[in-house]
């Protein structure tokens, strides 16, 4: 389903090169990513859950295998390795997800990106 303005787009595009449809594309896309559209999906995925933050999208935390793995605003995800369920149960409580996460998790950790 598209918005009014999009079916436009769509339709000038049809007619442009492809060149030029692609690099339309590209930049809508950049846009709706500016416009918060561009979500990660990982708050989907299974396990993860939906945070309130500025910065994080949602959070899923494996027990058996100390595994925090975070999904930012940006569609960023980065598993953190070896985090205490102490340090998670506090993450998970925090007012400020962001202000903790950079205190208590960023530094401290390994880490890898997907």
């Amino acid at each position: 389903m598209l918005a009014g303005g999009a079916k436009v787009e769509l339709e000038v595009l049809m007619k442009a090169s492809w060149k030029t449809a692609l690099w339309t594309l590209v930049l809508l896309g950049g846009l709706m990513v500016a416009a918060g559209c561009g979500r990660t999906a990982a708050g989907k995925m299974e396990g993860f859950v939906p945070v309130k933050s500025s910065v994080l999208d949602s959070v899923r935390y494996d027990a058996a295998t100390r595994t925090l793995t975070l999904a930012f605003d940006s569609g960023d995800v980065y598993d953190y390795y070896d985090v205490p369920s102490e340090v998670y149960e506090k993450f998970m409580v925090a007012d400020s997800k962001g202000a903790f996460f950079h205190n208590n998790i960023r530094e401290k950790y390994r880490f890898h990106k997907w």
